[in-house]
């Protein structure tokens, strides 16, 4: 079975963002081989100090990435990964990275890089052998994505999981065939779903306490969720809201990818044109250029507290 990629369903990561979920399916086929590495890294950062710790996925492809690790420092960047076919990854409060990838495979498994061992950090500890598209809520639960098949081969829908930060508890909490649906975290450590790109965050759909936070927007393509509830999405034409939990929101015209809140909650990392890292201070709306890559592309990122 040749490896497919759900990011369009759970519009989780910085591929998904940039070809533009909600409207459309970005589901692409995967290679029954590694496509080839970058010639030469590339990859760099301004040097500047910031909280944390960058994990980024880059390459020529971006079903078949790397992976590179920017300390708070920002003053070098180290790939950790070689021939990772790299899709998606995710972030935890904890310092945790919940990788996507099929190295040596056909289709994605979902694992934890082994961040403690030298080297290459794939592969780790296996979470869900045919898991795909994980997202950490800003408490440390792990949802993540897994393509159902129908008897002949075909693609049948989808089903979402949740586990907690360690992969454990596992539990579908969501199935669905629609892929105009977006399911992600929302305030609160609820899920959360846009329905067909409608400004419209509903959280907790279906439940009791089902709710909807409007977006000041003219569709929404993905949003990511920070520690104190506030929500930053963006539409089609990259624009991008930040709704607080109270408050009036904010919008601003980047036309930069939200790819991760910083671990205060005060800053967003940006992905623009494909290739530069920035990161727009929410207060005040500046935005400063912190990495870049010049031979291939960006598709994703976590910013995580410490880190290792």
């Amino acid at each position: 079975m040749m490896r497919s990629r759900i990011a369009a369903v759970a519009c989780v990561a910085a591929a998904a963002a940039v070809a533009g979920c909600g409207g459309s399916s970005t589901s692409g086929e995967r290679s029954s081989s590694p496509a080839r590495s970058m010639k030469q890294q590339g990859l760099s950062f301004s040097g500047e100090r910031v909280a944390g710790t960058i994990y980024v996925n880059a390459g020529q492809d971006q079903l078949n990435a790397d992976l590179y690790r920017a300390d708070g420092s920002l003053e070098r960047v180290s790939r950790i990964t070689r021939d990772g076919r790299v899709s998606i990854i995710a972030g935890s409060r904890d310092g945790r990275l919940a990788v996507a990838n099929a190295r040596g495979a056909g289709t994605d498994r979902l694992e934890f890089a082994a961040l403690d061992r030298g080297g290459d950090v794939l592969p780790g500890e296996v979470i869900d052998s045919s898991g795909q598209a994980p997202s950490f809520s800003p408490g440390g639960k792990l949802l993540y994505v897994k393509p159902r098949y129908a008897p002949d081969g075909g693609e049948a829908g989808y089903r979402y999981y949740v586990t907690d930060s360690r992969g454990g508890s596992k539990k579908a909490v969501w199935s669905s065939g629609d892929e105009q649906v977006l399911l992600d975290w929302g305030p609160g450590e609820k899920l959360a779903a846009v329905y067909g790109g409608k400004p419209t965050i509903v959280v907790e759909p279906g439940g009791p306490s089902e709710r909807r936070i409007d977006v000041p927007l003219s569709s929404v393509t993905s949003f990511l969720v920070n520690r104190d509830g506030a929500i930053a999405a963006r539409d089609e034409s990259r624009r991008v809201a930040v709704v607080p939990p109270a408050g009036e929101p904010k919008v601003f015209a980047t036309r930069g990818v939200p790819l991760a809140w910083s671990p205060d909650g005060k800053s967003l990392l940006l992905l623009s044109e494909g290739t530069r890292l920035d990161v727009l201070t929410i207060a005040d709306g500046s935005i400063r250029r912190v990495g870049r890559v010049d031979n291939g592309e960006i598709y994703g990122a976590a910013w995580v507290p410490g880190g290792k």
